[in-house]
């Protein structure tokens, strides 16, 4: 399976954003106010940003220091929300510029130019109001899109020209186009190129050594890369859980379009996306959530093994009571049939009354598990002809065409 656009916007919005940038022990915050900022300290009294952080929004957060216009406009977005639906919360117009300043901040410059000012007091309670609305989220997510389309043209595209990529397996490439994205909204584009360079002059053997790579020389941005990756820890294990499990199926759903504007998404939809929100925000408890769901299933499917033994309606990968697959009981049958040719060829009377026995004992359930093969069999064949079938339209529709594909 190659890696498509799809797979890279689903990572990019749900791993690195929702798990690594727009939530916070647990909870989701892509829809308010945040900044990081010093342990122990409160922003409302004494604001010490961590490294040059400012204020930010955004499921993949978009940082107002380093991108005031965001700032300005958002305020001049809440000013006309406020009017028709907040009027209480709505800015003096002397307050709107001081205020857009304020938001626009550096981190070092909250630090070091303005001695850990935080921000005025009516300014956060506000913007957050506005930020929870269908208007602010809008305005969040159009933001949201623009910077993972950004690291797709800048980042996803390039990495995959790249010798390691096209060499790596499905899901080290996906590792590979998370690291490096999140290495590009931890540093900005400017500052990951070096790291874009380094890819495409083929300096890495495979991804661990990448990561190794991460480790020694930009080991302050280890631990932002590593909490993306546990986001795609999420990701593997959604598109591996069986096709009955209800998070992989709504899973499926959301990445037939996985930047969808989460405003625009109604009932019934509307739970099941929240409910795979949840499983990004905290991905400890989203892995726990997602192998129960497996469980379930195994147990539902054991239900009808007991109800429905009939095995050619089964998957025949699928597991059954003993774990195995049907192909694989199927194949210890055939084996305990060439044992009893064995023991009735022997001519050892004792063991043939003791075969017997065995055949009296289980009878019904071997005879079941031969009509199943037999009907499995026959559904294989008839899956085969289908596909030769089909290959033999598309090679005669490629010939009328003059061997050319569309």
């Amino acid at each position: 399976m190659a890696i498509s656009e799809k797979d890279f916007q689903a990572a990019a919005y749900f791993a690195i954003g929702l798990t690594s940038e727009g939530s916070l022990n647990g909870k989701e915050r892509a829809y308010e106010l945040t900044i990081a900022h010093q342990k122990g300290t409160n922003e409302a009294v004494r604001l010490v940003p961590i490294q040059n952080s400012g204020y930010a929004i955004g499921v993949i957060q978009t940082d107002f220091g380093q991108h005031p216009e965001v700032a300005k406009r958002m305020v001049h977005f809440f000013q006309d929300w406020a009017k028709a639906y907040r009027p209480d919360l709505r800015f003096d117009d002397k307050e709107v510029a001081p205020f857009i300043a304020q938001l626009s901040r550096t981190g070092n410059q909250v630090k070091l130019k303005y001695h850990n000012e935080p921000l005025n007091p009516k300014i956060k309670p506000a913007i957050n109001a506005f930020l929870a609305s269908p208007v602010g989220m809008a305005f969040v997510h159009a933001h949201d899109v623009k910077q993972i389309n950004q690291l797709q043209e800048l980042r996803f595209q390039p990495l995959t020209k790249t010798a390691l990529y096209q060499r790596s397996n499905d899901e080290d490439k996906l590792r590979l186009a998370v690291s490096l994205a999140k290495l590009a909204n931890v540093k900005g584009f400017r500052g990951s190129e070096k790291i874009m360079d380094a890819m495409k002059e083929n300096q890495f053997a495979s991804f661990s050594k990448f990561h190794e790579w991460i480790e020694d020389k930009y080991p302050k941005q280890l631990r932002d890369v590593d909490n993306a990756l546990k986001g795609l820890d999420v990701f593997f294990a959604l598109e591996k859980a069986h096709p009955n499990n209800p998070l992989r199926q709504y899973w499926e759903k959301i990445k037939q379009d996985p930047l969808a504007n989460p405003v625009h998404i109604k009932e019934p939809d509307k739970s099941h996306y929240k409910e795979i929100r949840e499983l990004f925000v905290n991905p400890q408890m989203g892995l726990r959530r997602i192998q129960q769901h497996e469980k379930t299933q195994t147990h539902s499917f054991l239900q009808q093994d007991k109800n429905e033994p009939n095995l050619a309606h089964r998957d025949s990968s699928a597991p059954t009571r003993d774990g195995n697959s049907v192909m694989e009981r199927l194949a210890r049958l055939t084996e305990k049939h060439a044992r009893l040719i064995e023991i009735y060829e022997s001519g050892n009377e004792e063991a043939i009354r003791a075969a017997n026995r065995e055949i009296i004992e289980n009878s019904p359930a071997v005879q079941k598990m031969i009509e199943g093969a037999k009907e499995l069999a026959t559904q294989e064949q008839q899956e085969q002809q289908a596909q030769q079938i089909a290959a033999m339209e598309m090679e005669a529709q490629q010939q009328s065409r003059g061997g050319r594909t569309r």
